[in-house]
């Protein structure tokens, strides 16, 4: 420490514009390419900040430990644009709800009903009815699913299915008749 100083005191003074843009930039020279960008950039940052209003104090021998750092006006670089939040897709009319530990029979007419599970097809009724070949249809896991059956010229239905390991039902025995248009 300097003999002339206090500890407690701080050497702080106020900056003019040029001031500021001389300490951050540097001496004035011959600019590059590259150098010059970045420089310019700095000097518009400095100035709008002054130009602000915003009071600025320098540290001599580095900025102290309690100070706060200085924010920049909001309108300087434009304002943040918003991150855009997703709307929920509308959930279809549901026809019935259905729970079981994790299988599932789909008995739909017509047969040839193509059955979708949360979007994905995964064959028609008569692939997933559990008679003369068809099996029945596992879930991958617990959770909630949305099956879909559609057929041409017939209106199209959903159901919910939620698998859960304590539900009473082993199997979900979906039965549907999709109606004429």
């Amino acid at each position: 420490m300097d003999g002339d100083r206090k500890p407690d005191e701080r050497n702080t003074e106020i900056l003019s514009t040029n001031e500021i843009a001389m300490r951050i930039a540097g001496p004035p020279r011959r600019p590059r390419s590259r150098d010059f960008s970045r420089r310019l950039f700095w000097l518009t940052a400095v100035s709008g900040v002054l130009m602000s209003g915003a009071a600025l104090l320098a540290f001599r021998g580095g900025a102290s430990p309690t100070a706060a750092p200085l924010a920049m006006p909001a309108g300087l670089f434009g304002s943040p644009t918003p991150t855009p939040v997703p709307t929920p897709k509308p959930e279809p009319p549901i026809s019935a709800l259905y729970t079981c530990r994790g299988r599932a029979e789909f008995h739909v007419k017509p047969e040839e009903a193509s059955v979708y599970v949360n979007g994905q097809r995964i064959g028609t009724s008569d692939d997933w009815d559990d008679s003369g070949g068809g099996g029945t249809y596992t879930f991958p896991g617990r959770g909630t699913y949305i099956c879909r059956f559609q057929y041409r010229g017939r209106y199209t239905k959903w159901v919910k299915v939620i698998v859960d390991p304590s539900a009473k039902d082993k199997i979900a025995k979906v039965k549907m008749k999709l109606e004429k248009r």
